[in-house]
């Protein structure tokens, strides 16, 4: 695990925690990952956290080189950070032999919004999204039709309950969205070892979408 800072156009200075694949290999391409951590004060590599406490220990299988950035700004979806998230995505690509076909996102509470937000806006940069404990907001979410999405939610989440999730992911089905479902039974917002084995369940779903693609 690495512990890097990049140096963005913008001036900004994002950190961010990187995991390599345990045969890492120069001359080997690798999927991206890109992990969007939940709310909290950001402290420097907050992201480690994230990374090491679900991420890693769900994906270490996927054989993918995984990067958790640190929330540059109040949360995923407003500018400042979307514009970290694709020019770090860039930058990695340059330093790193990344299949750009493979590229999944996913993201936890405000990370999860985060990835509703770049999976509908960026859909031809994301193989696959998965967000975990998310806000259902059915309003204003925009149907996406080009992005597999695998929606993973606590049965009782007490900031986001399950049933709004439920009502978002029909919308979504009835709206042409390719998307999965995984309520996890008596799992609340805070549990977050109880999402290790879901999250780690989505790699036959991930590697099926590659090898359809």
């Amino acid at each position: 695990m690495l512990f890097k800072i990049a140096e963005l156009r913008s001036g900004l200075k994002l950190r961010y925690t990187l995991s390599l694949p345990r045969r890492y290999s120069p001359t080997a391409s690798y999927p991206l990952v890109v992990a969007l951590h939940y709310g909290g004060k950001v402290t420097p590599f907050y992201s480690k956290g994230f990374m090491t406490s679900l991420v890693e220990p769900a994906l270490e299988d996927l054989e993918a080189i995984i990067v958790a950035p640190d929330c540059p700004s109040k949360g995923w979806t407003n500018a400042v950070s979307e514009s970290a998230i694709l020019e770090l995505i860039l930058l990695l690509m340059e330093e790193y032999n990344i299949d750009s076909d493979r590229t999944v996102l996913l993201g936890y509470s405000l990370g999860g919004s985060g990835t509703w937000h770049m999976a509908a806006r960026h859909p031809n940069l994301f193989s696959a999204a998965i967000p975990i404990s998310a806000p259902a907001d059915i309003s204003t979410t925009p149907i996406i039709k080009d992005v597999p999405l695998y929606i993973i939610h606590g049965g009782q989440d007490e900031l986001f309950p399950a049933r709004e999730v439920k009502l978002l992911c029909e919308k979504q089905k009835s709206g042409g969205a390719e998307i999965e479902l995984k309520i996890v039974m008596g799992a609340s917002h805070y549990q977050l070892a109880r999402f290790i084995s879901p999250l780690k369940a989505t790699i036959p779903w991930i590697r099926k979408i590659w090898e359809d693609r």
